[in-house]
């Protein structure tokens, strides 16, 4: 008896627009592989069950509030039989009778692969903005890519950007080799079960491959609430998983809000639409914009804002510091693994104080590093990190670490730390960092972002984090649906 060595999953529900195509284009594939069908639907209410039957497919249905992304398409792993375990969307049709031949061919030319993932392309009748989005998304490039990292030293090295590029998966159209998907299942996720199960196998020293002569047509409708979803939660997995922030400052949205406009004009203008519908598509686009930015904007706000009372590099010029000890001391940054952050430079034995009266709810807060730049057999050593408090004369040591990056891979990172204050509230204190060492050449130690904060109490602040809440209950409550 033949055995299956593919299993194509699809979830579904309330389909009936697409899951006829979507079923005509897999049984029209031109492939010398046995290949079984999985549909799991989630409750289907309208005619997607009837057009199921008329193939031969294996059904399997679930309750609506069971349907998860990452936990539904495992489970149709695990019904499966197949050597290589697809998933496409019920949304999306093979372009031509090759796409599930080009999909699992990486496979069988190198057994490091752990998944492929298809090219994209719009349907017809796609409006022009809609299509922009995908061609520039990373599914609508047009060359074969592998995606691997080279080490993990140089990955930890990575931007958090270049990390979420690095571990790009689409499970829109995709094939995941069944050994490895023994090894790392994939989780239960709301939004982005693709990117978290590309995230670990790429971590796990495997490779990923885009490939781009497997071709699907999908594409999505956006309207102005889709648009504020679809980017709430890729905003929110980005800084989850990877700690990438999409817009930093007023001038990275200003400069986005631009560029999107620009082109969404160009697009609409190049489209074959009538003028009527081009006035219209026009006269959407700044609001799509504004919606994928809020979107973004939200899901990147801290769940518990707090304000900085007190920044010590900002202040740096209020500190007191020894006459001798002045050339060592400098505001600079460090880069360690992709986090930049602006740092107290002082060089060792140096001490820096400053004189500051501590407020209710205080927490001091910093990161502390050695510069990447001596993190060899030649150069530095060890430096301890010192704070000491002077409160109405009485001197105490509140804090002190040793890192020596030179000797203790483990120490080749930020080491963040976040002291209570609460017992010194409404006091004046003196605070002194302090560094020291007994080879000072190359002691290059960084105090990164040291300042104390306070919660935010303001009515604004509640609102705006009560607001935020909602949202972001609203939003996870029911997992984002593909169409």
């Amino acid at each position: 008896m033949e055995s299956t060595e593919i299993s194509i999953i699809i979830p579904t529900k309330n389909e009936e627009d697409n899951i006829e195509m979507c079923l005509e284009g897999i049984f029209s594939q031109d492939i010398d592989k046995k290949y079984e069908v999985i549909v799991i639907d989630s409750g289907s209410t309208d005619s997607t069950l009837d057009i199921i039957r008329k193939y031969p497919v294996k059904l399997f249905e679930i309750k609506p509030d069971e349907f998860d992304h990452g936990g539904t398409r495992n489970l149709g792993a695990e019904i499966s039989r197949g050597k290589y375990i697809a998933t496409i969307v019920a949304d999306a049709y093979p372009a031509n009778n090759d796409w599930l031949r080009w999909l699992t061919t990486p496979f069988t030319e190198d057994e490091e692969v752990a998944g492929v993932y298809s090219r994209q392309l719009p349907k017809n009748g796609c409006g022009p903005i809609e299509a922009l989005y995908l061609n520039r998304w990373i599914t609508g490039r047009n060359e074969k890519i592998v995606q691997r990292i080279q080490s993990r030293k140089i990955y930890q090295r990575l931007s958090p950007q270049h990390k979420r590029d690095l571990v790009n998966f689409d499970d829109v159209s995709s094939c995941r080799r069944r050994d490895v998907w023994e090894r790392i299942p994939i989780a239960k996720n709301i939004w982005a079960e693709d990117v978290d199960w590309g995230r670990k196998v790429i971590e796990a020293g495997y490779k990923i491959v885009y490939e781009p002569r497997s071709v699907v047509h999908h594409s999505h409708r956006y309207t102005l609430p889709y648009a504020f979803k679809r980017h709430y939660v890729d905003q929110l997995i980005s800084r989850k998983w990877f700690g990438y922030i999409y817009f930093k400052n007023k001038e990275e949205i200003t400069r986005a809000a631009r560029s999107n406009l620009v082109e969404s004009y160009r697009a609409v203008k190049e489209s074959e639409f009538s003028l009527l519908k081009k006035l219209r598509w026009w006269g959407l686009s700044p609001f799509l914009v504004c919606s994928q930015i809020l979107g973004a904007l939200t899901a990147a706000q801290e769940e518990e804002p707090e304000g900085i009372h007190f920044d010590f590099i900002k202040r740096l010029r209020v500190a007191r510091i020894k006459r001798k000890d002045r050339e060592r001391v400098l505001i600079t940054s460090f880069t360690i693994d992709g986090r930049k952050e602006n740092v107290l430079f002082e060089n060792p034995n140096t001490e820096v104080t400053y004189k500051i009266r501590v407020p209710e709810e205080a927490r001091l807060k910093f990161s502390l590093a050695l510069n990447p730049k001596i993190w060899s057999p030649e150069k530095g050593e060890g430096v301890e990190f010192e704070l000491r408090l002077d409160v109405s004369g009485k001197k105490e040591k509140i804090f002190s670490q040793f890192i020596d990056p030179k000797n203790k891979p483990e120490d080749r990172k930020w080491h963040d730390v976040e002291i209570d204050l609460h017992q010194y509230a409404e006091k004046r204190i003196a605070i002194s960092f302090i560094t020291r060492a007994e080879n000072t050449d190359y002691g290059w130690a960084g105090w990164g972002r040291p300042r104390i904060v306070v919660p935010k109490h303001s009515w604004k602040e509640r609102l705006k984090l009560k607001l935020a809440s909602r949202i972001h209950e609203r939003i996870t409550r029911i997992p984002l649906r593909h169409t």
